[in-house]
């Protein structure tokens, strides 16, 4: 059983954390959100940033516990985690049950028109 907070910091809890290649079918995001250039970045020279995130997505398809594995700056973190928490999966299913799946996104921002 694994124990995930949700958006007011509350646990959750699940019986089930699988990888994604155990899922009945391949998870998709069903709401996405892009995320805003920061402010302080947006010189116009055609610089291309990424940010990795980890973060599970809980029986219910919403994502939680993002951690930024690779970003060149904060303002970049700060703008994908806050990106990523408004978007919606379909439920990870194994079985026919519901579960939670541990999966990874790339944001890529470009900086100039």
């Amino acid at each position: 059983m694994a124990a995930l907070l949700d958006k007011s910091g509350a646990r959750t809890f699940v019986t089930k954390v699988c990888r994604p290649d155990e899922l009945d079918q391949t998870l998709a995001a069903i709401q996405s959100v892009s995320p805003p250039k920061p402010t302080s970045m947006l010189a116009a020279d055609g610089t291309r940033h990424s940010v990795l995130l980890d973060f599970y997505v809980d029986d219910k398809g919403e994502p939680r516990m993002p951690v930024v594995l690779n970003s060149p700056s904060p303002a970049y973190s700060l703008a994908a985690v806050a990106a990523l928490s408004q978007w919606r999966f379909s439920t990870p299913t194994r079985g026919g049950q519901p579960v939670a799946v541990r999966a990874r996104q790339e944001f890529i921002f470009t900086n100039g028109s």
